[in-house]
């Protein structure tokens, strides 16, 4: 079970983003869903603008729902 937004990130494979979310309060995985982070423009917010890595996210946002799901 993944317990922190470090390891989320490094679960997808994605954990150079790590300071990206940490820097900008995203910090609590159970406060991280697609329904806080929407779409690519809340990403290049934080400063992710890569299209493929944004896509990513956001699917993997939308597969952790409510349920955390990356057990």
């Amino acid at each position: 079970m993944l317990l922190t937004v470090e390891d989320w990130l490094t679960y997808i494979g994605l954990g150079k983003y790590i300071n990206n979310f940490i820097n900008n309060g995203y910090d609590d995985l159970n406060f991280l869903g697609e329904d806080v982070i929407t779409c690519k423009q809340d990403l290049v917010d934080i400063g992710i603008s890569d299209e493929k890595d944004s896509s990513h996210l956001l699917e993997s946002l939308k597969k952790k729902g409510n349920s955390a799901g990356m057990t």
